[in-house]
């Protein structure tokens, strides 16, 4: 039989036993179970917090208080572009009408979002099952019109720049019209998702199933059947169709324009037209824009890479069921057309290797993976500079040129590194040849177990602390601004104070409260990711937020292993 070579390790010959040799890793396994890990002091704390729950509830409260103000606002925002909002608000408060739709949507908000965040994906109740389900599309709506709001207004206000005539005329059928397909889109898009990760476990479950199977050799009658058997796991097979796929892309790219428009081109409100530095943060400020469409598209892309793969990985694993189903049948000897069937086995292999190849993590991966992680530490460093807007009155311009400028090398940092870490990768070779010889029936079974090895995108490292601790930190800063919305009917209806210009505006006590509520929403946010990433993690590997979460979620992806190549 011709010879099959692949990258591996050939230190040991196909069949040696050495099960009873000890090795470092044994060793090290025994000494773990013997001695275990020590868990810090701040874990024990996380994990204490997080079983009592409370912090979940806080939160689940005043999320809701911002999605309720939040709403009102947008429309207020939409609707009435040339008068004041906050006085508007103020006077609608005032009416019995107002004042109780108010009330009523903000007790329903805040009983969705408790039973919400304080429900596991287990809950009995058909309420708490409807609430918990109800309450991501709500919030994520109204999340997505104030989004499309500030992103259509910062492009009129821009606009103006070049065109000295008011464009508030727009801001009403735009904010509408692009409003109801953000909503729209982000609705798609959730049920897609959720289709989507459904499919996901049931390819898991279907994985696990095909992995148990064994084959009994003295049982010769059964297993022909049991090999026709196998045939029928591959309709169990679930697939995006490509409709789907294509839409989830233009939704996507949708997105990151929305985010854009709203994240990182505003901040050039904040610069005069005439200054100097308008053009150079302009240019910096679209890079950014169609930065966060194409890590949007990435995103996609990269979940549906995934799913691609985990189908592919099933009919590697069908494959080598179908080898150790045929090896108990021939029982190591030529029957029939045993040969030919290796053969034909053999190269449907050798087809769903290259395509697992074709779908490898590339450079360009890697640099749109590092450009996405560099946006999300810039639009951190705004939130630490629009979250300041609590206790400073104006913005410096220093201040926002400084925050652009960062932004840039960060992103070319992160972009250098990725090439960098790829490029030794790359390079980076695999020792020993693993030799198929006359016995390749035999040892085919283990060249796919050690292609699904190397190409399952399931990480071994250890969860990463830094990324869980900066989200601790991001959420502080973002509690910030939000704790004054939290209470915004409540300040704007109690403590405003009418101006000479018969607008409301912030009385001094206001200001304070503002400042309070601010701080306490900031660690409430902060706790309850804090809570979440160390305390309900303890025992768990990967790290990432409570499932209402619209945080990013990073994932590692291992690129290390070099896939086993066959050459017939």
């Amino acid at each position: 039989m011709k010879k099959r070579k692949g990258r591996g390790s050939q230190k040991n010959p196909v069949g040696t036993n050495q099960s009873a040799m000890p090795t470092k890793k044994t060793e090290a396994a025994t000494n773990n179970s013997l001695n275990p890990p020590v868990i810090p002091q701040h874990v024990k704390v996380a994990k204490k917090i997080h079983e009592l729950g409370y912090i979940y509830a806080l939160y689940g409260l005043l999320d809701a208080e911002v999605v309720a103000y939040g709403s009102i606002r947008y429309f207020f925002d939409v609707l009435f572009v040339n008068q004041s909002s906050g006085k508007l608000i103020h006077d609608w408060l005032q009416t019995p009408s107002g004042l109780a739709i108010a009330l009523v949507e903000s007790i329903a908000f805040a009983s969705f979002s408790m039973i919400a965040n304080t429900s596991d994906n287990k809950a009995t109740g058909a309420f708490k099952q409807a609430a918990a389900s109800f309450w991501p599309y709500c919030r994520n709506a109204v999340r997505e019109l104030k989004k499309t709001s500030r992103g259509v207004g910062n492009t009129l206000k821009i606009a103006t720049f070049f065109k000295e005539v008011s464009l508030d005329s727009m801001v009403m059928p735009l904010g509408l019209t692009f409003g109801a397909a953000s909503v729209l889109n982000r609705v798609w898009f959730q049920r897609m998702d959720n289709r989507r990760r459904e499919m996901k476990e049931g390819l898991k479950t279907l994985y696990e199933e095909i992995s148990e199977l064994k084959f009994d050799s003295s049982m010769r009658s059964k297993l022909q059947q049991d090999r026709i058997n196998l045939q029928g796991y591959y309709e169990k097979i679930q697939y995006q169709s490509q409709t789907e796929q294509k839409f989830a892309y233009l939704s996507a790219a949708y997105t990151g324009l929305m985010e854009g428009l709203a994240f990182y081109v505003g901040i050039l409100t904040f610069i005069s037209f005439t200054s100097p530095a308008f053009i150079p943060m302009a240019t910096c400020c679209i890079a950014f824009a169609i930065i966060s469409i194409a890590t949007r598209i990435y995103e996609e892309y990269e979940y549906q890479r995934k799913f691609t793969v985990d189908s592919l990985i099933i009919k590697l694993r069908l494959k080598q069921k179908d080898i150790e189903a045929l090896n108990a049948l021939t029982a190591g000897q030529i029957v029939g057309d045993s040969n030919e069937q290796y053969e034909r086995i053999f190269k449907e292999i050798i087809e769903i290797s290259n395509a697992l190849d074709a779908k490898a993590v590339s450079t360009l991966n890697k640099v749109l993976k590092s450009m996405k992680e560099g946006l999300k530490i810039y639009a951190f460093i705004n939130k630490m500079i629009f979250g300041a807007t609590v206790f400073l009155t104006t913005l410096p311009a220093y201040l926002i040129i400084g925050s652009v400028v960062t932004g840039v090398l960060i992103l070319l940092g992160m972009t250098l590194k990725a090439i960098i870490k790829q490029h030794c990768l790359l390079k980076k070779e695999a020792n020993g040849q693993l030799l198929f010889t006359d016995e390749g029936q035999l040892a085919a079974s283990q060249l796919v177990e050690k292609l699904i090895q190397t190409h399952t995108a399931v990480s071994t490292t250890k969860p990463s602390s830094f990324r869980a601790w900066f989200e601790v930190t991001w959420n502080f800063f973002s509690g910030l601004d939000k704790g004054r919305k939290s209470m915004g009917y409540l300040l704007m209806l109690t403590f405003a104070e009418l101006s000479l210009h018969e607008n409301y505006q912030d009385s001094p006590l206001m200001i304070k409260l503002s400042v309070g509520l601010g701080i306490l929403s900031s660690l409430i946010f902060s706790l309850r990711v804090y809570a979440f990433n160390f305390g309900a993690n303890l025992q768990k590997e990967p790290i990432q937020l409570n499932k209402h979460s619209n945080e990013y979620q990073f994932e590692e992806i291992p690129t290390g292993n070099v896939p086993p190549q066959i050459i017939v």
